[in-house]
């Protein structure tokens, strides 16, 4: 099965925390610190119970899902990341993005995935920011 994540930044003090995703019923976007989903961490194992997830309430606007992927450090790789990827002319930095049901790397989307971007199977892909904190890494 794979591994479904999400992270966003909290609105507290800012920083990043990934798990599973709640949307409340007024409006407020949450991250489940730790937590995959309540569905599974609390309907299928009993153990577990008792354990307490961490609840932040976070910037709706960072909200973004994990590929599935980490780059060649062992880091996940999520959507809105930025990485560094060989191309034909030397190395460029790109934005992680989710169009017609698959996750990639460049610019465009739509039809224009096939000519503006790459596949995130490259082992020599590094993560070397995010859209949020990062955005000059893209110019």
């Amino acid at each position: 099965m794979r591994e479904i994540r999400f992270r966003g930044k909290r609105l507290d003090n800012g920083e990043w925390v990934d798990g599973g995703y709640y949307e409340g019923n007024a409006g407020g976007c949450y991250i489940f610190q730790g937590f995959q989903s309540l569905a599974v961490n609390f309907g299928e194992n009993d153990d577990i119970r008792n354990e307490v997830p961490a609840l932040f309430r976070v910037d709706p606007n960072t909200v973004s899902q994990y590929t599935g992927l980490k780059d060649k450090n062992g880091q996940k790789i999520f959507e809105g990341d930025i990485v560094l990827k060989r191309t034909y002319n030397g190395k460029r930095a790109f934005p992680v993005d989710f169009t017609d049901g698959m996750f990639h790397a460049g610019y465009g989307g739509g039809s224009s995935t096939a000519t503006h971007g790459y596949t995130l199977n490259d082992r020599q892909i590094e993560v070397i920011g995010n859209k949020w904190d990062n955005p000059e890494l893209l110019r």
